[in-house]
């Protein structure tokens, strides 16, 4: 039997298994603030690690590096670097001269960055900071870039974090944010209007579910320049059976017992749909990068 972990359910203290909440887990902001449980730190490190392996988000950090475009000797701020995945890149891209900040505002997380970074060699290079996106402890024009990868989607006011990264970034110098669209990732089955409703409870713990499609706007609206965005599907060819799993705990919650029962039926047949061959899901990732402009020395 999973041990028992508490989890917050309208205000109150509820008691389930590791396995009843991983879905809210995987698919909820929460899992990723700065006071979680043990059990639930233990689960995201795992999952990070699990997700920094997945071809869709190697080639997603491989493009961001790309719209970076750091240069060696140059500085640059990893925000909401969890467990240091990307960091490596970063040092490689800038080289011995450069230099580069992660900052996150889980200790824990930066303990396994940490490790990480000392293991590889880089923790003369690589300075890792506890702090918030949304108020970051450095000064103005201190970097050359600044990146972040499924981090704002996850924040309260990601708008404020946009603009803190641009803050820090000096004239001319890039930022670069990479986020999914976890409200437009789908399944095939032939009930299109159902699997959306699921789709949606899903990730309904994402504070910003759209926040991949949004991205070149929030950018537009912080004041960043010369923006451009690109963008990674990942093609989902097989559902996995755990992955069911989740899907058939979130259609049990649906409250009318009909949906309930079309939903449970629903996410069987996308299992036999997997087994025959049929499958397809799919989601994507939203690449954006944006330029600093010249400030107003008057300011």
């Amino acid at each position: 039997m999973a041990d028992a972990v508490g989890r917050e359910v309208g205000g109150e203290r509820a008691e389930s298994t590791a396995d009843d909440v991983q879905s809210q887990w995987i698919y909820g902001s929460d899992t990723y603030g700065a006071a979680t449980t043990d059990a639930q730190t233990t689960f995201a490190v795992d999952w990070l690690e699990q997700q920094a392996l997945h071809p869709f988000i190697r080639e997603t950090g491989q493009r961001a590096l790309r719209l970076l475009g750091l240069q060696p000797g140059a500085s640059v701020l990893e925000v909401g670097c969890g467990t240091g995945v990307f960091l490596p890149a970063l040092a490689t891209a800038v080289g011995p001269s450069g230099r580069i900040v992660g900052l996150d505002h889980s200790s824990p997380l930066l303990d396994e960055a940490r490790a990480r970074v000392e293991r590889l060699g880089l923790a003369d290079q690589i300075e890792l900071v506890q702090g918030d996106a949304q108020a970051l402890p450095f000064e103005d024009g201190q970097f050359d870039a600044a990146h972040c990868e499924r981090v704002l989607m996850h924040l309260e006011d990601p708008s404020r974090a946009i603009r803190e990264m641009a803050r820090v970034v000096r004239q001319g110098g890039r930022v670069v944010a990479a986020e999914i669209a976890a409200r437009n990732a789908g399944i095939i089955h032939p009930d299109h209007e159902l699997e959306r409703r699921l789709g949606a409870m899903l990730v309904s713990g994402i504070r910003h579910g759209w926040m991949g499609v949004e991205l070149r706007q929030r950018f537009g609206d912080a004041g960043l320049v010369e923006t451009r965005g690109e963008a990674v599907t990942d093609f989902e060819d097989a559902f996995d059976p755990d992955e069911g799993e989740e899907y058939r705990k979130v259609a049990s919650e649906f409250p009318n017992a009909d949906d309930r029962g079309r939903a449970i039926a629903m996410v069987d047949e996308m299992l036999e749909l997997s087994a025959r061959g049929l499958h397809c899901g799919y989601a994507t990732m939203f690449i954006v990068r944006g330029s600093v402009p010249e400030r107003d020395s008057a300011t």
